[in-house]
Formats: C-alpha cells, structure tokens, sequence
C-alpha cells in the first residue's frame, strides 16, 4: 500500500496519482453536514494517527473504541508547481464531466510538495513518459525536512546550503552534516533539467484523517476532511523564508466550505 503511518506520506498518497488500481474522489462538504458525515465515517473508518494507533495496541477495549472516534485534526501544506501555461491550458481543455468519467484526464501538477505539522515534507513528481518501451505516468518521490524545502525546489541555489567553517582548521560541510539521499538526487536531478518549473500555489488547513476499519495490505479506503483552507500565491523565495507555513495572512483566499477526500486502492 501507498499509505504508510507516518503523516505526510499519508497526505502524499492522498494527493498523487498511483500506479495501483485506485478510485478517488473530491467533494466540497457544507458545514450543515459535517456532523451527519463524522457519524457516517465512523461506522466504517477511525481517526488515523501513527501515535494514537500504537496508544490503541496497549489500551483496553473501551479506551479502544473511544480512540477511533475521538477528533484528531492538524495543520499540514501543499505547494504546487508547474508551467503556468502548460497547466491552465490542460486545465481549461478538461470539462467536468470527462474529469469525472475518466481519471486518465484528470489534470495532476508535475511536482507536489506536502509537509505535515512534525516538520516532515516530501516532494513528489508524477511525469508523462511516452516512448518506444514506456507509455504512461513516471513517479519519483523524496523526503526532507520541511526547513530544507525551499532551497531543495529551487534548483538556482545549492542544496544542501554550505556554511561556512566554525573555527580555523574545521572542515566546510553542509548545514545538515550529510549528502543528499539517492532519492533526493533523482528528484533534484529531475528539477535542475525542468526550469519551466515554478510554484502555483501554497494551501494551508486543518486535516482530519481516517482509515477503514476493515483496511488490509490487498486493498482499502483512506479519506481527509479539510478544514479552514487557505490558498495564496507561492514563490521560491516565500518558500525559502523561516515563516512562510504560518497561518495565512490577509493576502490569502479562504475556500468556503470543507474538502473531503476519499481514495480507494486494490491489488487488482
């Protein structure tokens, strides 16, 4: 299964295509039903959380059952990035209805970035490949801190960012005293021959996640409720910024309603 405990790959899994045979869809829920759609959930699904599903092994059968239902909600962010002309006219050419009809025409941005409250963040790339041995979408995926996103998106500046020397005679080494991953290297290799590329859009909200109860390593349901989301225009030196994932400011867009999202795999 894509969905693994951690947060942000939860949230990564969510947001990307999958090379496994999947079903997905987006609703905007009005606040009216909000507490009709908890209810309805939590006949077939529990809150998900790596520390409250290893609290839940150890507890009782009565503290059990209050776990699956008590709310669990936290602050997570996703930047997109792709070309601006590129993504609006695939946009525009895809009508409601084959969006619906077909997920072969849904629209994906090139690269997502999502990051969850623990300061994890990972960047994904889902790519068009089409030649004489491969015809379909091409996935490639890193993890890093969430202070190290910016400079990693940004393929003008260094990464990781040397500093300079402590004293006389120390050797001058990356801010995080380590080479980049075999992963990261893919994924920035990737950005570094792909300048079009610059970020969309920054959304920030509250995430509520849930997992089915019957979930199991063949197949199974996995679904986010977002709350309080905002949107604002991203750049890479935004992103490069100590403060640019607080709350929003007064130039950002709040979405009027909640957004539900339910994703559903299978070996098959």
């Amino acid at each position: 299964m894509l969905f693994q405990s951690t947060a942000v790959n939860f949230d990564t899994a969510l947001a990307v295509p999958s090379e496994r045979c999947t079903e997905k869809a987006i609703y905007c829920v009005h606040q009216d039903k909000i507490v009709e759609l908890r209810i309805f959930f939590l006949q077939y699904m529990r809150y998900a959380k790596a520390a409250v599903a290893s609290a839940i092994d150890s507890a009782s059968r009565s503290t059990r059952n209050n776990a699956y239902c008590i709310e669990i909600k936290d602050t997570i962010g996703t930047v997109v990035l792709d070309d601006l002309e590129r993504f609006s006219g695939a946009q525009s050419g895809v009508t409601i209805a084959r969006d619906d009809d077909d997920n072969d025409n849904v629209c994906w941005a090139v690269v997502s970035a999502n990051w969850a409250a623990d300061g994890e963040a990972i960047v994904s790339i889902a790519c068009m490949v089409v030649d004489c041995n491969t015809d379909g979408v091409k996935f490639y995926k890193a993890g890093l801190r969430l202070n190290e996103l910016g400079s990693f998106l940004d393929t003008a500046v260094d990464f990781p960012i040397k500093v300079e020397a402590k004293a006389p005679g120390e050797e001058d080494v990356p801010s995080n005293s380590k080479k980049m991953s075999r992963d990261q290297e893919v994924v920035r290799s990737w950005l570094s021959a792909h300048k079009d590329l610059e970020p969309l859009v920054r959304v920030r909200c509250m995430r509520s996640r849930f997992v089915g109860l019957e979930n199991s390593p063949e197949q199974g349901i996995w679904a986010a409720l977002d709350d309080e989301v905002f949107m604002t225009k991203a750049s890479f030196a935004q992103l490069k910024s100590r403060d640019f994932c607080v709350a929003a400011n007064e130039k950002a867009t709040r979405f009027p309603h909640r957004l539900l999202s339910i994703r559903a795999e299978s070996a098959d």
